[in-house]
């Protein structure tokens, strides 16, 4: 695959159905047997085509990823909201994060091949030309033991676990930091 046919841009609002798409394709990958099925189901219809549209318009802060002009995952970031997480002065250990990845999905067939990990540094650049460093801080669902191990492979240090309600479920997340 040519370097040239992977694109990683500012998602804009002609991006919503592409989003909304990979979001359905991602989650139903990835939390199945996780979250209970109509937990599951509320949070990918909550996150329509309509809603990718509204968010769209008022936020800078998500990224696409196309391949060959197909959509393959998004990614959002911004300022961190660690200071307002449920236990989140136990979960930070003393850092000081800026930034935070709030999510990066990607649809199944694009998982495992690199494209995440480049995903990753994207976002990551993209919040430092923000100003918005140093420091960063990602959480994902610890039964995600996929993401979880992907965050430390690209040298996440554990910052903790916090229970959280996902969708009306009570759920783990693990806390993964940057310095």
């Amino acid at each position: 695959m040519l370097a040239s046919s992977v694109i990683i841009r500012v998602a804009r609002p002609q991006d919503a159905e592409d989003l909304a798409l990979v979001h359905e394709q991602s989650w139903r990958s990835t939390y199945q047997g996780i979250l209970p099925h109509l937990a599951l189901e509320r949070q990918i219809a909550a996150r329509s085509t309509q809603w990718w549209k509204r968010v769209l318009t008022k936020s800078r802060d998500i990224l696409i990823l196309k391949i060959e002009g197909e959509p393959a995952g998004y990614c959002s970031a911004g300022r961190s909201t660690l200071g307002s997480h449920p236990n989140a002065m136990s979960a930070r250990k003393g850092a000081a994060f800026k930034g935070e990845i709030f999510e990066l999905y990607l649809k199944p067939e694009y998982q495992g091949l690199g494209f995440g990990s480049r995903f990753f540094d994207a976002a990551r650049e993209t919040l430092i030309s923000r100003g918005i460093a140093p420091g960063l801080v990602v959480w994902s669902l610890s039964d995600n033991e996929q993401a979880c191990a992907f965050y430390r492979a690209k040298g996440g240090r554990d910052l903790g676990q916090v229970k959280d309600c996902f969708g009306g479920v009570s759920v783990m997340k693990s806390g993964f930091g940057w310095s």
